[in-house]
C-alpha cells in the first residue's frame, strides 16, 4: 500500500529553539557584570551614529519564502526573541556576551535587525482519512517520529549599525570567542567554545569568523549552537544553527550551518 506523505509544518523549528532556550536558561542566563559597577564608576558614551539602513531596507535583505531549496522560511519578530534571563553571572565576565548573542541573534549594539527561521522541510506519513495506519505505514510514522527533531534550524539575523558599529562588534566577538575558548561558567553548567575560526574565508564579504558552543551537562559534552557571522560594511548577518537530536544528547549527525542557507543570504546582501 503506497504510503501518502506531507510536508510539516514549521513546528518542529519551534520545538528545536525551545529546547535549546531550555537548556540556556537552565544554566544561568546573560552577564550582568554591569550590576557590580560602583557609584561614579559610569562612563559616558555617545550615542551611536544612526545605521545607513532602514528596517524596510534590511527586510529586503533577509531571506523570503522560496529562496532556499529545502527549507522554509519564516519571518520573525520582536516576540520571537526572548530577553537575556536572570540569572548567575558568566565567569569569566568576558563571556558573557554569548547570552547576548543567542538571544537577541545580532552581536554588539546593533541599529535595526530582522529575524529569520529557517527550518529543513521533512517528510512524515500523514494518517488515513479513518485514522487507521497498516503496519508499514505505523512503523514510518514511528520512524519519522523518532527523526522528528533531527532537523536543521537556523536563526538568521540582519542588523544594520551606524559609523564603526558593524566592525566593532566583529572585533568584539573575536575577543570574547577567543578569550572563552577554553570554557566559560553559566550558573551550575559548564559552557565552551570550540572551532574558533578568526579568520574565516569572507566569501565577499568585508569579515567572518564562525564557533561552536557546547554545553558540559554530566561530564557530556554536547553541541548546543554552531554560528557563523558575516560582516559586509555595516550590516551584519549571524546565522545560528541549531540541532534537536544533538542538544538531546542523541548524536544529529554532522550538522552546523547549512552551505544553501549561508550562499542565498549571502547572495542577497550584493
Amino acid at each position: 500500500m503506497q504510503k501518502n506523505v506531507r510536508r510539516t509544518t514549521p513546528t518542529a523549528a519551534a520545538a528545536v529553539a525551545a529546547l535549546a532556550a531550555l537548556v540556556l536558561t537552565g544554566c544561568g542566563g546573560a552577564s550582568e557584570a554591569a550590576d557590580d559597577a560602583k557609584p561614579g564608576d559610569e562612563k559616558k558614551t555617545e550615542a551611536p551614529a544612526a545605521p545607513a539602513m532602514s528596517q524596510g531596507d534590511l527586510e529586503k535583505l533577509a531571506l523570503a519564502e522560496g529562496d532556499v531549496e529545502g527549507f522554509t522560511v519564516e519571518k520573525g519578530a520582536a516576540d520571537d526573541v526572548m530577553p537575556p534571563p536572570k540569572g548567575a553571572k558568566a565567569e569569566p565576565a568576558e563571556c558573557g556576551p554569548y547570552a547576548d548573542l543567542f538571544m537577541k541573534t545580532a552581536p554588539g549594539e546593533p541599529g535595526p535587525a530582522v529575524l529569520r527561521t529557517v527550518s529543513e522541510k521533512q517528510e512524515t506519513p500523514a494518517l488515513d482519512g479513518d485514522g487507521d495506519l497498516d503496519m508499514d505505514e505505523l512503523e514510518a510514522f514511528e520512524d519519522a517520529m523518532d527523526d522528528a527533531f533531527d532537523v536543521q534550524v537556523v536563526r538568521v539575523g540582519v542588523a544594520g549599525y551606524g559609523g564603526d558599529g558593524a566592525a566593532d562588534a566583529m572585533k568584539e566577538l573575536r575577543d570574547w570567542t577567543g578569550a572563552c575558548q577554553g570554557g566559560f561558567a553559566v550558573g551550575p553548567q559548564k559552557q565552551g567554545v570550540t572551532d574558533v575560526v578568526p579568520d574565516a574565508p569572507a566569501r565577499g564579504t568585508d569579515e567572518a569568523t564562525t564557533f561552536t558552543v557546547t554545553v558540559d551537562t554530566e561530564g557530556k559534552k554536547i553541541p548546543m549552537s554552531r554560528f557563523a557571522v558575516y560582516r559586509d560594511g555595516d550590516t551584519v548577518v549571524t546565522f545560528m544553527a541549531m540541532n534537536g537530536a544533538a542538544l538531546l544528547g542523541e548524536g544529529g549527525g554532522d550538522w552546523g550551518v547549512p552551505e544553501a542557507v549561508v550562499e542565498a543570504q549571502l547572495g542577497k546582501l550584493g
